[in-house]
């Protein structure tokens, strides 16, 4: 079986898997992965899933991001006014994301996470300036319901804001809970036409990418991360 026999093939059909190729060319499969990895230097890459965009979801994205372009470029501490929403969930297991954990060695470790199903957890919400943290704000619930996330709202998120007003600008993402019947009209009375999101003064169109400023985000995360396992859980049968 020789190499150019194998790029042809793979060229044809990139998801092709190297069991199915050996038995179309009746050779072992370790001779294919070999020609694969060390004579075509070809690698297996994971498939990426990502959100089905709707039709008009393109010129949605198009005229948000250019709105906050003009804005911006009009006003130079226009993003020093926002103050960017988001939340993590953190398990007392320490799951973690197999996508993201990488174990380095001079050969695999085997290395094995133990995964145990309906482990507690905690959700954590927190607002980002660029020299302020708002929160942290641990919820009791294990799910975030509209009524749980207006009383975050009422109770911790407006209070700690009321100092910046009239100026402050709040940003939240689509997912249901923040755009509740009941959690619209709180934020508009609370940030006039200040806040950004769903069916909001300035609309974040459905699907839309992650607007949180990814280097405040992660380090904060981080922080977090730490702080929640600093210490080992037991968890109690009873």
């Amino acid at each position: 079986m020789s190499d150019e026999t194998v790029r042809e093939a793979f060229q044809r059909s990139p998801g092709k898997t190297t069991r199915l190729a050996s038995n179309e060319r009746r050779v072992p499969q370790s001779t294919v992965v070999k020609i694969l990895h060390k004579r075509l230097k070809l690698y297996a890459y994971k498939v990426q899933i990502v959100q089905s965009l709707q039709p008009y979801d393109g010129l949605r994205r198009t005229s948000f991001a250019t709105e906050i372009l003009r804005r911006n470029n009009e006003d130079k501490d226009y993003l020093k006014h926002v103050s960017f929403s988001d939340e993590a969930t953190f398990h007392t297991s320490g799951i973690v994301n197999r996508h993201n954990v990488r174990i380095w060695g001079l050969k695999n470790p085997l290395f094995f996470f133990q995964n145990q199903q309906g482990i507690p957890k905690v959700n954590v919400c927190c607002g980002l300036m660029h020299n302020k943290v708002s929160g942290s704000f641990f919820f009791n619930e294990t799910t975030i319901s509209t009524d749980v996330y207006l009383y975050m709202l009422e109770l911790h998120v407006a209070p700690q804001l009321e100092e910046f007003q009239p100026w402050i600008i709040f940003q939240q993402d689509g997912a249901p809970p923040r755009w509740g019947s009941h959690v619209r009209p709180f934020l508009d009375a609370i940030f006039p036409n200040r806040w950004i999101g769903r069916e909001g003064p300035t609309p974040k169109p459905p699907r839309f990418p992650d607007i949180n400023p990814p280097p405040h985000t992660s380090l904060y995360e981080g922080m977090l991360r730490t702080k929640c396992f600093r210490h080992q859980f037991q968890i109690l049968q009873i």
